[in-house]
């Protein structure tokens, strides 16, 4: 059996050396062939080329001299015309030599080319008689015969040129019918230099191609060429064009009314020369495959004797290539379906965690809303923190494997800055309580009120870098700071997140933005947390196109600060400014015990041009208040209300018993405490004007334009945003809504949130339900659909395709409330009709002002 396959193998080896020999062979064969055949195309093609170019240059070059003869006899003819008095009056007197010089005067006017002229009388005779020789016979001839076809048919009187190839006689002439009003008295000749035809015929003439005027009826007698140098230089009379040339005459045309014909013609030797170099080149092509023909066969001939080992080697290899491909697929199934089930995980442990999360958080806050104990407070809330954390923890899960796996999506919508650190706020004011710091935001004026950007991935950075910030501080201050820069005509925004807490060393900063890495990494560290916030505020940065960096010291703090690009919207409204008043005429008050919040809000106002003061505390206040009142009293005083010593209430007595009844100046209270419990106090001393801390440069000097434009027509400014203490409440009346949710305890927490804000709520447990009940209650009964995703006998995705195409509800609005909280199903949503979503667990303050918004929304189309 393997003598058998030896001698089968030894076989096919033969058989594939003989054919990969013919194979070279044929290959060379084919290949020198295919050379000389692309070379005699090459030269039929080269033939044709220069065919097709005189062909054209002929045809436009003829076109062009037959104009210029034309118009040239014309102007012959009506200079004839026009001076019969005067030709007629030197006809019977040539020896008139001022008549003479007044005709060639005149020519030379007429004509810039103008030789010379003569007249001839009706029989042909040369009146002037200057005629000589060789030329004078040609032209005596030509006259005969212009004066022969005139007195034939003087309707097909024409005109002959002639043109005299010798040294110092070089010109061709126009003929013309000399008259004295009907009667004929003979023959105008003009004569012209021939460099004007010779620049027209040059125009057309190319490189390697000449154009020629020869005389039709003479053998080639070369009349006019392009340089005429050939002609200009001769020593006699008749040029005619080489036997060379004219057997490379590609077109020719005849000159109407003339004796001429134009040819085109190739430089003789340049087409064989050409077919030279493609011969050359097929002959260089054919010689290097004859050479390579020949290695090739001499190689094949020394593998052969390797052939048997090779081929041997090969099907080994083969044999294991084959194992290594099953491998391979089998590895590669095995590592796309573990990046699918690692998919399906995370998406069903985000939900299985966030649905039984949502109850705890929401029921929580719900109690919290209720009268308890001091104590029973105090658990709950760290139910709550610690809620709010896990959630934290899961989001960051969430978007770590979306980055990982390239999914993360970057939106570009509008929104408001204002709105994002409004958020931010609310968010981080829990984590800034926690260890008594100061959160101070300042604003650039120059960023405009609408922007088009990622605002969520935006917010996301900043509330993780400020989180992170709050921290690691403690007793402390922390600065968000949001500028705006254009660069090379692209806006950026800039910001910076300052603390004062415990800082990094440069080994710590360098492993910062890794992932599951913290500054504190010992088993006695203080600080929780996974280590992922950094690194996904690192990679949401980069994907929206900026950059991020860090600036710390060990025991003073850190400072973070990164770019984003957006784009301006168009139409967008510049901020508030002062409108028809002069800051520099007003003086402002800061008064704070905190020296960061002094210097922030002193530097915000200055930049303003206000006259700024600061106080650190209620005494120093009072008296900034009394030096100033005798000279430029203050217009506006901000407040702190919580300070040592004195505390803003007690300094406002002060100030407003030192005031009198008049020049009492506007005070803007400012506090991070509820001023709920100081109102009665603070309206009794007239204090309008309330600012919470975290303090909002932006707000703070919209609440002092407010006070600036009373009574000046101005509209007023926006209410702000509800604070993070405060019960987030309906923005109209008889707002009901209907409740799609399967589990109980999440019916609880969002059936107590939407009445605790004064809403109405119907329930149903599944998407059949809600069918039943808009079908018997209409649309019209409810300000909008909150729709649970996963729900038994019918999902709220094919809920809500039924109430689209169904039920017919178009305008109705329905928002997802589900636990899944990955991009692709927030577009699962939106591809099913649903107008919003809002992911469990959910913020009442998010749940109540998406309501809001659709509520409002109806509430103008009804109006």
């Amino acid at each position: 059996m393997a003598d058998n396959q030896n001698e089968s193998f030894a076989t096919g080896a033969r058989n594939g050396t003989r054919a990969t020999i013919a194979l070279v062979v044929g290959a060379v064969l084919l290949v020198a062939g295919a050379s000389i055949y692309f070379a005699i195309l090459q030269n039929a093609e080269n033939e044709n080329r220069h065919t097709e170019i005189i062909t054209s240059e002929v045809r436009e070059a003829s076109n062009a001299v037959e104009q210029f003869i034309t118009g040239r006899q014309r102007l012959v003819e009506a200079y004839a015309f026009d001076n019969q008095a005067l030709l007629a009056a030197y006809a019977k007197d040539v020896a008139d030599e001022q008549l003479r010089t007044r005709i060639d005067d005149s020519l030379q006017r007429w004509f810039p080319s103008y030789f010379t002229f003569t007249l001839a009388d009706s029989d042909g005779v040369d009146l002037i008689d200057d005629l000589e020789g060789f030329v004078g016979r040609q032209c005596q001839e030509n006259i005969q015969s212009y004066v022969a076809s005139l007195a034939d048919d003087a309707h097909k009187a024409g005109y002959e040129a002639v043109i005299h190839p010798q040294a110092n006689n070089y010109h061709f002439d126009i003929m013309a019918p000399w008259r004295s009003g009907e009667r004929l008295n003979g023959v105008f000749f003009v004569s012209f230099y021939p460099n004007v035809l010779q620049s027209l015929i040059r125009s057309y003439q190319s490189p390697g191609h000449y154009l020629a005027l020869v005389h039709r009826e003479r053998d080639n007698l070369i009349e006019i060429n392009a340089d005429g140098a050939r002609d200009e230089l001769a020593g006699h009379r008749e040029i005619t064009l080489s036997a060379a040339e004219i057997n490379e005459i590609r077109a020719s045309v005849d000159i109407p009314g003339s004796v001429w014909r134009l040819v085109g013609y190739v430089e003789p030797g340049l087409v064989d020369a050409e077919n030279r170099e493609n011969w050359w080149s097929a002959g260089f092509v054919v010689l290097f495959v004859l050479i390579a023909g020949a290695l090739s066969l001499w190689k094949i001939l020394a593998l052969d004797r390797e052939q048997a080992w090779v081929l041997a080697r090969l099907r080994d290899s083969n044999a294991e290539l084959a194992d290594l491909a099953e491998e391979q697929t089998a590895l590669r199934a095995a590592a796309e379906a573990g990046e699918k089930t690692k998919a399906q995980f995370l998406a069903s442990m985000s939900h299985e965690i966030r649905t039984p999360l949502n109850a705890v958080i929401g029921l929580t806050d719900l109690v919290l809303k209720t009268d308890l104990s001091e104590h029973q407070r105090g658990h709950l809330s760290r139910i709550a923190t610690a809620g709010r954390s896990l959630l934290s923890l899961i989001n960051d899960v969430l978007d770590f494997s979306k980055i990982e796996a390239g999914k993360l999506q970057i939106e570009s919508i509008e929104f408001d800055i204002d709105d994002v650190l409004e958020n931010l706020v609310t968010v981080v004011s829990t984590k800034i309580e926690e260890n008594a710091n100061e959160l101070i935001i300042t604003v650039d004026r120059n960023i405009p009120s609408a922007l088009r950007g990622d605002p969520l991935r935006l917010g996301q950075v900043l509330i993780n870098l400020a989180g992170n910030a709050a921290k690691f501080t403690e007793n402390g201050e922390i600065v968000v700071d949001a500028a705006r820069v254009t660069e090379d005509g692209q806006e950026w925004l800039v910001f910076s997140v300052r603390d004062t807490g415990i800082g990094m060393n440069e080994d710590q900063m360098e492993r910062l933005f890794k992932p599951f890495t913290q500054a504190d990494q010992s088993t006695t560290r203080t600080h929780g947390g996974t280590g992922l916030g950094l690194t996904i505020s690192h990679q949401l940065v980069h994907a929206m196109g900026g950059s991020i960096g860090l600036e710390s010291t060990p025991g003073e703090g850190s400072r973070f600060h990164f770019r984003v690009p957006y784009e301006p919207v168009a139409g967008a409204s510049p901020r508030r400014t002062f409108d028809g008043i002069d800051p520099r005429a007003a003086r402002v008050l800061v008064v704070d015990d905190n020296e960061t919040v002094r210097e922030t809000l002193s530097e915000a106002l200055t930049s303003l041009r206000f006259k700024v003061d600061v106080a650190a505390s209620g005494h120093e206040a009072a008296a900034l208040y009394h030096k100033a009142r005798t000279r430029s009293p203050y217009a506006v005083v901000l407040m702190d209300w919580r300070m040592p010593d004195t505390d803003g209430l007690a300094t406002i007595r002060q100030i407003q018993a030192e005031s009198g009844e008049t020049s009492i100046p506007v005070i803007i209270m400012v506090s991070a405490e509820d001023m709920q419990g100081i109102t009665g106090e603070l309206r009794a001393l007239g204090i309008e004007h309330c600012v919470g801390k975290p303090i909002n440069t932006s707000f703070l000097i919209d609440t002092m334009m407010a006070f600036f434009e009373a009574g000046s027509g101005h509209r007023s400014i926006a209410p702000r945003r509800r604070a993070a203490n405060q019960d987030p409440t309906a923005a109209a009346e008889n707002i009901h809504l209907l409740l799609a949710e399967d589990v109980e305890l999440n019916r609880m927490v969002a059936v107590g949130v939407l009445e605790n804000a004064g809403m109405t709520v119907d329930v149903a447990e599944n998407g059949v339900q809600v069918l039943e009940i808009l079908t018997r209650e209409g649309a019209d009964r409810y300000t909008a659909v909150l729709m649970d995703i996963e729900m038994p006998e019918m999902d709220g995705l094919t809920a809500t395709r039924k109430i689209r195409e169904e039920l017919g509800f178009a305008d109705l609005p329905v928002i997802a409330m589900t636990a899944h909280a990955l991009a692709e199903e927030r577009e699962r949503c939106l591809d099913a009709g649903m107008n919003a979503h809002i992911g469990k667990p959910f913020e009442a303050a998010e749940l109540i002002s998406t309501i809001n918004r659709f509520a409002a929304a109806a509430s103008k189309v009804r109006s």
